[in-house]
């Protein structure tokens, strides 16, 4: 018998290329996707306004934190 650390090695690597594989089909923005049989048809203008709402949302919650004087003054 095999042992729990190989099953659980196994599901993992399974898991990880899986979840790769779901995550460079999000990223390609292709419009249309056929594996075995299945078709899938994305609107990919809607996601990448989404994506880019996202961003800058993001981009406008981060603040820049100050500068303390002492780290101004660095000597070399």
């Amino acid at each position: 018998m095999l042992s729990e650390v190989f099953w659980t090695g196994t599901i993992a690597v399974i898991a990880g290329f899986l979840l790769k594989c779901l995550s460079m089909l999000y990223k390609s923005k292709c419009k249309e996707i056929t594996i075995c049989c299945i078709k899938v048809i994305r609107d990919t203008e809607s996601e990448s306004k989404t994506d880019d709402l996202e961003l800058a949302q993001i981009h406008s919650r981060s603040v820049d934190l100050p500068i303390s004087p002492k780290s101004r003054n660095l000597s070399i």
